[in-house]
């Protein structure tokens, strides 16, 4: 688990750093951050785990943040919660 903590926050720390540094080009750097997932990322059994958000919910949730809010730089979804947008200073 320390492992995949210190990836996700170093991934959001990249995106960070890229888009200010893009933020004068016509490049958008746009930053997804998931929930627990029902994908076989964690093995057959994180596919079935009732805890985690289906796929096709997350799925369909992002890709209508992304459609109503096309401004948004940040998408955090969470499963039951509703999603949070960000929508960055850069």
């Amino acid at each position: 688990m320390p492992t995949y903590c210190a990836s996700k926050a170093a991934l959001h720390s990249y995106t960070q750093s890229l888009r200010w540094q893009l933020r004068e080009t016509q490049v958008d750097v746009l930053e997804i951050i998931p929930p627990y997932v029902q994908t076989e990322l964690g093995g057959p059994s994180q596919a079935v785990d009732p805890r985690a958000m289906p796929l096709k919910d997350f799925i369909a949730e992002t890709m209508e943040i992304m459609q109503s809010q096309p401004e948004a730089r940040e998408i955090c979804v969470e499963k039951g919660q509703g999603s949070a947008v960000c929508r960055g200073e850069w």
